[in-house]
């Protein structure tokens, strides 16, 4: 009777671990990737589709990926690669343009915090003052929204960002768009290019890390965000 319990105990845990593995899939474009950042976990799989162009896949030196590089990829082309690396940030790069690049988040643990509207807030990184996002959650539709007041790289100009994507327990990438061209409470039109990708992970209700990728200007990175207001909403049930 042991050891049968044994045996049902370890083939209920692998059923598990095969339920919960997960296939993200990637559209390999002329000039970037999409989605431009993927969080991933051990046991997952990475599919790149390629849609346009001719691509030869790498890592970013310094930062191996399992699988790459890849022999020369073209239209109809496909790569399977499968997730074992450690926990950590990772970039895939592309030879078909100069800094056309990627992320990869490889995740350690499942996420501590489901996003729900208490994560409603303005949220700014405590070493970068004067800048910072909202965060806005719509239940009715599960869509996460996001306003990004900060700015350019190289300019120092003011950028504001605004996306929207779809959470899934406590993260969610977004698509940001930049805004151009308007007047000041005028009907002007306005331009809304896509200025890149935007992955959130909340760790809790007053505690989250945001990873950018920014595909027109070339550049990434990760923000440490704290909640700097309504902190009395982190309290109340749902």
């Amino acid at each position: 009777m042991t050891r049968l319990r044994l045996v049902t105990a370890l083939f209920v845990v692998a059923a598990v671990q095969t339920v919960a593995a997960t296939t993200h899939e990637v559209s390999i474009l002329s000039n970037r990737f999409l989605p431009e950042v993927v969080e991933a976990r051990a046991g997952d799989t990475i599919v790149f589709r390629v849609v346009e162009g001719s691509h030869r896949l790498s890592a970013q030196e310094g930062l191996a990926i399992s699988g790459l590089p890849s022999g020369r990829l073209s239209p109809g082309d496909q790569l399977e690669l499968a997730v074992i690396d450690p926990p950590g940030e990772y970039f895939f790069l592309s030879d078909a343009e100069a800094g056309m690049r990627g992320g990869l988040q490889i995740l350690d643990e499942a996420p501590a915090y489901t996003i729900d509207n208490r994560i409603s807030a303005g949220w700014f990184n405590p070493a970068a003052a004067g800048q910072g996002l909202l965060f806005e959650y719509v239940p009715a539709t599960n869509v996460l929204v996001a306003y990004w007041f900060t700015f350019d790289f190289s300019s120092g100009e003011q950028l504001w960002l605004v996306g929207s994507g779809t959470p899934s327990e406590g993260r969610a990438t977004l698509e940001m768009l930049s805004a151009t061209g308007g007047v000041m409470n005028a009907s002007n039109p306005v331009d809304k290019p896509v200025w890149g990708e935007l992955t959130v992970d909340f760790s809790s209700c007053e505690r989250a890390t945001a990873w950018f990728n920014a595909s027109g200007a070339q550049q990434s990175g990760q923000i440490p965000l704290d909640r700097l207001y309504l902190t009395s909403l982190c309290e109340q049930d749902l």
